[in-house]
């Protein structure tokens, strides 16, 4: 059974410029209100709402036609959950500066809370038009394509976010969700596992690639990577439903390969239960081991097609040409199987068996 990986980017709300965005372009206004400005954003980053407030009234006293203040007055008042108040502020920062980008993506952050999606998704375009490398936006507007199963429009702009910065993990963990969405599981592990690499710290990228080995049979990788997400995150709920199966999982296939094991002792001439080994041993990540179970199912029934498949293709994940090549050959004078001989045929011409 499959398991749909939930999946949830944060909305992200910029109240910091970043240097050379055009959405950070300000006009000139008093030297004391920039500084009360300056403080009111230090304010809001640590969420200490009263002090930025009081900061933000003050930069507005005394350049009214300051932008910036508003803008991070719609924020404060949006964590408060004052939605009218917020966008109030909002469409003033707008109007005081046609192209502030950040005061449109943050309306947009407000209409998509108020389950507004389309406008939403329309101030997030809008604020790209008027700064194409605002990320925040970018972000925004594919998590909203990939809430209404745009999946398309959604890939193609969390390619686009990691193509202009490929450490942005909030758009790979994205764009492995999209890959796991349409069953493409190993390019969704090979995304969140990257995440996971760039960014250490993030339990939500821990999460997500728990469940692509969930879903991959790796049980034992799996474990590990919840165990992390969690140690980064303990009340993450997710995580410790999914370290819950993962742990499962494992006790589950340490039965059956305790009773595969009986099986292959009491039926010495039998190649079924060391194949069955073999395929355990390689989900758990064991290749040597399930290599060698794979191996004696061979040398048991060479004439056993399966069993010189399998015996070849962990040869050749383990690097191993000679032994690869040495098996293939009876793979398709003995095999029917399409996949198995096409295999088998790849791997020869790319060895040179």
């Amino acid at each position: 059974m499959r398991h749909r990986l939930s999946f949830s980017v944060t909305l992200l709300v910029a109240s910091v410029c970043v240097a050379g965005s055009v959405s950070c372009v300000s006009t000139s206004v008093a030297d004391v209100a920039k500084e009360n400005n300056f403080y009111c954003a230090q304010y809001v980053a640590k969420g200490a709402l009263e002090q930025a407030t009081s900061r933000c009234e003050l930069a507005l006293e005394y350049s009214p036609a300051y932008a910036e203040p508003h803008n991070l007055l719609g924020q404060i008042a949006m964590a408060r959950g004052q939605y009218d108040v917020a966008e109030i502020h909002f469409k003033q920062a707008i109007g005081l500066r046609d192209d502030f980008a950040e005061a449109v993506s943050n309306l947009g952050v407000l209409k998509q809370k108020q389950g507004q999606l389309r406008n939403a998704s329309d101030l997030f375009k809008q604020a790209l038009e008027v700064d194409p490398g605002y990320q925040v936006a970018r972000l925004n507007l594919a998590s909203i394509q990939h809430r209404q199963g745009k999946l398309a429009a959604a890939r193609k702009n969390y390619v686009k976010c990691l193509e202009m910065d490929p450490r942005l993990c909030d758009c790979r963990v994205g764009l492995g969700a999209v890959a796991a969405e349409q069953d493409e599981l190993t390019v969704a592990a090979a995304q969140f596992q990257r995440a996971t690499e760039i960014c250490a710290d993030d339990p939500e990228a821990q999460r997500s690639l728990c469940w692509a080995q969930l879903e991959l049979g790796e049980a034992g990788a799996a474990q590990a990577s919840c165990v992390r997400a969690l140690a980064l995150n303990p009340d993450h709920i997710e995580a410790k439903t999914l370290l819950q199966r993962a742990r499962a999982e494992l006790i589950r296939r340490d039965a059956a390969l305790q009773a595969y094991a009986r099986r292959a002792e009491a039926e010495p001439g039998n190649p079924t239960p060391p194949i069955e080994l073999c395929l355990a041993h390689e989900s758990l990540g064991e290749l040597e081991v399930a290599r060698s179970w794979c191996d004696r199912a061979a040398r048991i029934a060479p004439e056993y097609p399966l069993a010189r498949f399998h015996a070849a293709r962990l040869s050749d994940r383990l690097v191993d040409a000679g032994a690869t090549v040495a098996h293939c050959p009876a793979v398709l004078r003995l095999s029917s199987a399409p996949e198995q001989r096409r295999w088998c045929l790849d791997r020869l011409r790319t060895l040179g068996g």
